[in-house]
């Protein structure tokens, strides 16, 4: 763009209008993140269920605890184990510390990961960040980056449950770092070596980070880079035989063979909506993602290296770059996992997280731009003023955290308190997609109803024990999320069930987020109960 014409002061303030666009955009980051933290803190102290997954995992540690984890699963009782036990065991490892509550245990941890995380990703920021950048200018766009991690809605929904998915965020964006400090201290590679296999060990698809810093190394630093795969390799078969021994064989069964799901491609609308809600954070990581790859080229021009592998080899902090680049492209191909039946929106955290690393850079560079010496750029393009904008509009549309607000929290302890009465009154067990509700009634969880349901359509389980106890009416009822016909109940509930619970449990109660199902008949008395009481 032309500059434009005009005095001095204003040539002046003109440069300087998407620094101050910049430093708006981090006041309205810092107020969204005060309302996240202080939304986060009751989420995490709420007793009963936020997600449909806490329960399983919940149920999981149990099981593991009690040394029945990745247990067989044929006939019924069956419960699957979807992830590895890393979290399950730090989780029980601070209940047995703290004496606390499991779910909110494993709440606060996950919820101590996701800060974690958000230091790393600002610390590699960091790292990024052109070396002749004024100091004040790379904390800001690095702080920034944290801050764009926090309220990305993967991120901070997900931050406080019950899952695996934020421990494995930190631990990946841990093993980044010292994968990049490694270019320049080989030792780091072995700690990187460590954290990712307990990232794996985490969550098992946690890959993208490895292959990123170990193919970069293994093209600048080959010897650093062997020294890290054969740490990494050698400690992930040490995991993985001491599991197999230990479960005799049942863990790579339930990891490999049984968490499985059907191909759903509509799930993948989760990935345009994610864009277009944080159309200002992305536009922000497009302008640091293309900013980091100028960068390589230029400083490949001006090295005047014969070949990218010996540039890189002789530039560490283009080697780091490369490395973040990536893991971005890895990440964005794996967003194709998304597209199976139930797939939620943690499939995109890690992708999220990347591009609040980029949209930090990009931040970092129109800081440093606005407010440097006169002479580092001209007045500002359409990019240059595009970036900060979007980023301004995006947080005054959405300025509070799509997150659980106390109000919301407190209308529905009255239901989910008359949920756990009624399961804990029940003379016989009960079937629930709320698994919370089962396990707050001091209950055990018999089946997790979405992944059998997987598990029967692939040929995998054989339904019909379970089934065949629907229709003699062996529970007391049957807590369902939704109605036959809506996606919730049809994913976690088959043609065969469906059918046996509508000849079984045909009276239904609409009791507000969940359907009690009932045999015919009378209500029982401690539904009844429940009922006055709520009069």
């Amino acid at each position: 763009m032309a500059p434009l014409a005009g005095s001095s002061l204003t040539r002046a303030w003109l440069r300087r209008l998407p620094g101050w666009l910049v430093l708006i955009a981090a006041a309205l980051l810092l107020l969204r993140t005060g309302l996240y933290l202080t939304m986060a803190a009751g989420a995490v102290r709420f007793p009963y269920q936020l997600d449909y997954g806490e329960g399983i995992v919940w149920e999981q540690l149990r099981r593991i605890a009690s040394g029945r984890g990745y247990a067989p699963i044929e006939g019924f009782p069956t419960i699957v184990f979807h992830y590895p036990p890393l979290y399950h065991a730090l989780t029980g490892a601070l209940v047995r510390l703290t004496e606390a509550d499991a779910l909110l245990t494993g709440r606060a941890l996950s919820f101590a990961c996701t800060l974690i995380a958000a230091g790393l990703i600002a610390r590699i920021a960091a790292l990024l960040a052109p070396r002749e950048a004024a100091r004040w200018t790379v904390w800001s766009g690095s702080g920034m980056a944290a801050l764009i991690a926090l309220g990305m809605l993967p991120t901070s929904q997900w931050s406080v449950l019950m899952r695996v998915d934020m421990l494995c965020m930190a631990l990946t964006f841990g093993g980044l770092l010292c994968g990049m400090l490694a270019l320049t201290r080989p030792r780091a590679v072995y700690l990187a070596a460590v954290l990712f296999v307990a990232a794996v060990y985490t969550k098992q698809t946690a890959l993208a980070a490895p292959a990123a810093v170990f193919g970069v190394l293994l093209v600048t630093r080959p010897r650093t880079a062997l020294a890290g795969i054969a740490a990494t390799i050698a400690l992930g078969l040490a995991a993985l035989a001491a599991l197999t021994i230990q479960t005799d064989g049942g863990f790579l069964r339930h990891i490999v063979l049984y968490n499985i799901n059907r191909v759903d491609l509509t799930s993948l609308r989760g990935i345009p909506q994610n864009i277009v809600w944080h159309f200002g954070f992305v536009l922000a990581a497009v302008a640091g993602a293309l900013g980091l790859i100028n960068r390589l080229r230029e400083s490949r021009r001006r090295l005047r290296a014969p070949s990218w592998r010996e540039h890189l080899a002789a530039a560490p902090d283009d080697a780091r770059a490369a490395i973040a680049l990536l893991h971005l492209a890895l990440a964005t191909l794996m967003l194709g996992m998304k597209a199976k039946s139930g797939a939620a929106d943690n499939y995109l955290i890690e992708w999220d997280c990347l591009l609040a690393l980029c949209g930090g850079l990009a931040l970092t560079d129109l800081l440093a731009r606005s407010f440097g010496s006169p002479r580092s750029g001209g007045l500002p393009g359409l990019q240059g003023l595009l970036v900060p904008g979007a980023l301004v509009t995006q947080l005054m549309m959405h300025p509070v955290p799509d997150i659980w607000p106390g109000v919301a929290l407190r209308a529905h302890t009255p239901e989910a308190a008359r949920l756990v009465a009624m399961i804990k009154a029940a003379p016989r067990p009960v079937i629930s997609d709320d698994m919370v509700a089962v396990l707050r009634a001091g209950k055990p969880v018999l089946i997790e109803p979405a992944i059998v349901t997987e598990l029967a359509a692939k040929g995998v389980w054989d339904e019909s024990p379970f089934v065949a106890q629907l229709r003699a009416r062996r529970f007391a009822f049957v807590v369902t999320t939704g109605l036959p016909g809506s996606m919730d109940f049809d994913n976690r509930h088959s043609p065969a069930v469906t059918a046996a619970l509508a000849e079984a449990y045909p009276v239904r109660i609409d009791a507000g987020s969940n359907y009690l199902n009932f045999p015919a008949g009378a209500l029982p008395d401690y539904v009844r109960m429940q009922e006055r009481a709520d009069h």
